[in-house]
């Protein structure tokens, strides 16, 4: 019996440690350093930047970012045998990229399966916090690792990637870097409402906001689902028609 409540107890603390919200260094204070999303917060990023579309380097063709007008932004990675896309314009984005599928809407609403997160904007600076979220513990419980990146504004079509900041177990590390991104248009670009972790409620800064985006998402679920009813009913009708 004693051996039976000691592996209880083991698999409790393990669980627990796998809760954990950030797994990124001491040293790493999200309170004081993190952005957070706010419905009063305007960017109006597209007075600095164009932003109908993704920022990609031509040395690392499969990564690119978006940033919404509402702070949330992106990073992505195109899926390897549409590489050859990336940099050109296309009508579309999602076909072309990694995601993954909603648990509740299975085939019908997809998130992008990189990091996403939040920005703010310090003059021609912009400052993005990026979550990804990890696995851990004995009963893989997910958790979210952060870290930044520091975007100097060199035109409307241009980004310097001059900073990396990294929060790990021995402390933050940032790593000065000089790197172009390019703007490449896309006629329809993925709404924000992709990001996953715009969903959680520790990346807002206030909680009647979060509840608000909660209803807006719901909302937006309930019109691509009504959507693919309306196409599979339709295709159903042209089906009978054919074999009658």
């Amino acid at each position: 019996m004693r051996i039976y409540r000691n592996i209880l107890y083991l698999v409790i603390i393990i669980s627990m440690a796998g809760c954990s919200l950030y797994d990124s260094g001491h040293n790493y204070k999200p309170k004081c350093d993190k952005t957070l999303l706010s419905a009063a917060y305007l960017t109006h990023i597209y007075d600095k930047i164009n932003i109908n579309g993704y920022y990609c380097r031509a040395d690392k063709p499969n990564r690119g970012y978006i940033f919404y007008s509402d702070g949330t932004c992106v990073s992505f990675d195109f899926k390897d045998q549409f590489c050859d896309t990336i940099g050109y314009s296309l009508t579309q984005l999602m076909p072309y990229i990694y995601t993954m599928p909603d648990v509740m809407y299975y085939k019908i609403y997809d998130t992008f399966v990189s990091s996403g997160g939040a920005y703010k904007i310090d003059n021609n600076i912009i400052k993005a916090d990026f979550y990804i979220k990890r696995l851990n513990g004995f009963l893989a419980r997910p958790y979210w690792e952060i870290y930044s990146q520091q975007f100097d504004i060199v035109d409307k079509s241009t980004l310097c990637l001059s900073k990396n900041i990294v929060y790990d177990k021995t402390g933050t590390d940032t790593i000065d870097t000089n790197l172009l991104y390019k703007f490449v248009p896309v006629d329809t670009i993925p709404p924000s409402f992709y990001v996953e972790a715009r969903k959680k409620k520790w990346l807002w800064d206030n909680k009647d906001d979060w509840k608000a985006y909660k209803q807006e998402l719901k909302a937006y679920k309930r019109e691509l689902k009504a959507r693919k009813d309306s196409i599979d009913n339709f295709q159903k009708s042209q089906i009978k028609e054919s074999n009658q």
